[in-house]
């Protein structure tokens, strides 16, 4: 049980460090820029100043591609949620009417991020603020609220002006933040019809260059001096710093569970080890009594086997509900693994029958005579 319950944290924890999937986070870079707070009513010059940073940096040399996004994966911020309507359902009480991420991006966010498109298209930059309304939902999304069906050509309504909005096209889920336990279902609208001032900058490199960060933040200079812009940082780097934790726990906990299989085969061995031991003038009365070395060790490995066998009938239950238990109550453990279980009871029935096959091979050593003698 204890074996299981260690095994069960060690394997949650590890497998929390591969949570941040659906995008590829290798050769990118991370730059924040906010403009400055009156600049908000001015929507064509934020949306013109946006443009020109994604195409300039574009123009770069060793950038393959670049979008802007309102949030980013593993920034661990959650996105602004914004409730929706689907047009031609019947109406919701208002405790009813569902919900969503809004990821407000620029046409080159599932380059960028190397997001799949699953069925339709993403925003292009014909989709401008002149144009009617677009929108692209997450995969999880789509399966919760159209099962079985298609979601292209569907009409949103979306936020509390219910502004209209048609779907595009299906993207693969994208996990925001780690603590997440389930994909969020998601929205996505181009930011040229959802003006933000302040917006990440994501660049996805040809590789490892030394100077692109200091030409893009001259770039973005250039066209606006006044942009606040934060430390430019590889997204690599980023989930590393946010799964440090996570993964010092886990070390710690292997080590924890390290020392408890130490003890666990320490303590089975040296009890069942013992107990043979104990019996040795025993075993040399049954030789002296026509007993053979084949017949001592069955006798001994049976009942060193037998023994263990009730000591996993009464855990094996209590390991699966162990497991059961912490993965109802603690995030990031799942459930029973019964390849671990299987594993764990080989191990236990192995140094079980060591434990009786090392003393029993004394026992067969033991001289009649002398048994007989000291009896």
């Amino acid at each position: 049980m204890l074996l299981t319950g260690a095994g069960s944290a060690i394997r949650g924890f590890f497998q929390l460090t591969k949570l941040f999937h659906g995008f590829n986070p290798d050769n990118l870079l991370v730059l924040e820029i906010a403009l400055p707070k009156q600049t908000s009513s001015a929507q064509p010059k934020v949306i013109t100043f946006f443009e020109s940073v994604v195409r300039q940096v574009k123009a770069i040399p060793g950038v393959e591609s670049a979008s802007l996004a309102a949030n980013y994966p593993a920034s661990n911020v959650d996105s602004q949620r914004i409730q929706f309507k689907i047009e031609g359902r019947a109406p919701l009480r208002e405790e009813e009417i569902p919900s969503a991420d809004l990821q407000v991006a620029s046409a080159d966010l599932c380059r960028a991020l190397q997001i799949s498109l699953i069925r339709g298209r993403f925003f292009s930059d014909s989709d401008g603020r002149d144009t009617a309304r677009v929108a692209v939902i997450s995969q999880a999304m789509a399966q919760r609220f159209w099962p079985g069906g298609n979601a292209i050509g569907q009409s949103l309504k979306l936020g509390a002006e219910s502004i209209p909005a048609a779907v595009v096209g299906v993207v693969g889920d994208v996990k925001l933040n780690w603590t997440d336990p389930q994909m969020r279902p998601t929205v996505y609208v181009p930011y040229t019809q959802w003006p933000k001032t302040s917006l990440t900058l994501l660049v996805r490199t040809a590789g490892q260059q030394a100077t692109l960060p200091d030409s893009i933040r001259q770039q973005v200079r250039e066209i606006n001096p006044d942009a606040a812009l934060n430390q430019i940082h590889t997204l690599t780097g980023e989930i590393a710093d946010s799964l440090a934790p996570i993964r010092i726990i886990g070390w710690l906990m292997l080590v924890f569970g390290a020392v408890a299989l130490c003890l666990s085969t320490v303590g089975i061995y040296a009890v069942l080890s013992h107990r043979v031991a104990r019996r040795t003038r025993e075993f040399g009365l049954r030789m002296a009594m026509g007993a053979t070395s084949d017949d001592l060790l069955r006798l001994i490995m049976r009942e060193s086997l037998k023994l263990a066998g009730i000591g996993l009938l009464v855990g094996f239950p209590l390991a699966i509900a162990v497991s059961m238990f912490g993965a109802s109550q603690l995030f990031g453990l799942n459930g029973l693994n019964l390849p671990m279980l299987i594993a764990f009871a080989v191990g236990i029935l192995s140094i079980a029958a060591l434990a009786g096959f090392v003393p029993a091979r004394r026992a067969m050593r033991c001289d009649p005579a002398e048994a007989l003698h000291c009896e």
